[in-house]
């Protein structure tokens, strides 16, 4: 019986020293389970500044893709502004050699008609004619010519203004884009309790 009763204290001892210790390991896995959730949180917090500070990067490289798609479309619109410049010079140069030609021809005709006209009416009749057709092909070249430059200066226009929007839409886009990633990086970062300053 006197074993039992000593058997009895002992086990009565160590379990009061078990509390005590009991304690502070609970208080320990709690303190661990803080932890791990602090760098869960931490953890998230840096992949969504990687994810936005890789949607800015995408956005400038978008940025860039559109720019040099635009200077393309440009090269392009210049190269077909040269060529129509060179298409118009030569038509241009054909019809004022035609035009030369047919004042030559109509000085030719007034010659000949001057010298003629007093033995040959029927001479003087058809020259006269073919004067006044020529005179139309004359007016008719001029007012071409002038339809040409028309049209030349209003499809450069055009295009220069349709170019320069498009610029400016593109550049208004990429600058809303990189606004609102920002904002989003800052608004992360003061969740997390860091300054906007801070480089993820």
């Amino acid at each position: 019986m006197g074993k039992k009763k000593k058997s009895a204290k002992k086990a009565g001892k160590k379990g009061k020293g078990d509390a005590p210790v009991s304690a502070n390991e609970e208080a320990a896995k709690k303190i661990e389970a803080e932890l791990v959730l602090i760098k869960r949180n931490l953890a998230e917090r840096t992949r969504e500044g990687r994810q936005a500070t890789a949607k800015t990067m995408m956005a400038g490289v978008e940025l860039e893709a559109t720019t040099e798609m635009l200077a393309d479309e440009r090269q392009t619109m210049m190269d077909v502004s040269a060529d129509l410049t060179r298409q118009y010079k030569t038509m241009e140069s054909q019809l004022i050699s035609k035009l030369i030609e047919l004042e030559t021809t109509n000085k030719m005709l007034r010659k000949e008609l001057d010298m003629t006209r007093e033995s040959l009416d029927e001479t003087k009749s058809q020259a006269a004619t073919t004067i006044k057709s020529k005179n139309e092909d004359i007016a008719l070249l001029n007012i071409k010519i002038q339809s040409m430059q028309g049209a030349y200066e209003g499809i450069l226009s055009n295009a220069l203004d349709s170019m320069a929007e498009r610029i400016e839409a593109a550049r208004d886009k990429w600058e809303i884009e990189s606004f609102m990633v920002q904002q989003r990086n800052k608004d992360s970062l003061l969740d997390f309790g860091l300054s906007h300053s801070v480089v993820i």
